[in-house]
């Protein structure tokens, strides 16, 4: 499904696969967050990204009803608290959405997948 907006020349339309990419490239800049979306899922998740990327597949799921709800897994870098990382993720992702495509996000689920590193 698309996010449908209109202005004084015509439609806008915004599909969701958009929207997961700014979440994800939002999420990566994140201090504390090692990795987003497919890689997230180690070496699969690696040859599933290279696989699916030229058909602009993602991870990060979104659903767009009248609200625009956004699911995103990341891993934790070790020595960060893994609360603090989540809610920033989601403060980041709800700012960028606004900012960038002037929707509002009600709901963003970040699935912390484990912690990396050391």
């Amino acid at each position: 499904m698309i996010k449908k907006l209109s202005s004084d020349y015509g439609q806008i339309k915004i599909h969701k696969n958009t929207i997961a990419q700014i979440a994800e490239i939002t999420a990566s800049q994140i201090s504390g967050v090692e990795k987003v979306g497919f890689l997230c899922y180690g070496y699969l998740g690696k040859l599933l990204a290279k696989i699916l990327s030229p058909f602009n597949i993602r991870r990060t799921g979104v659903e767009i009803t009248k609200d625009v709800k956004i699911s995103i897994p990341i891993v934790v870098k070790y020595g960060y608290n893994v609360a603090d990382v989540a809610y920033q993720v989601q403060k980041e992702i709800a700012q960028k959405i606004k900012n960038y495509l002037n929707i509002d996000t009600s709901n963003i689920d970040v699935k912390i997948k484990k912690v990396e590193g050391r």
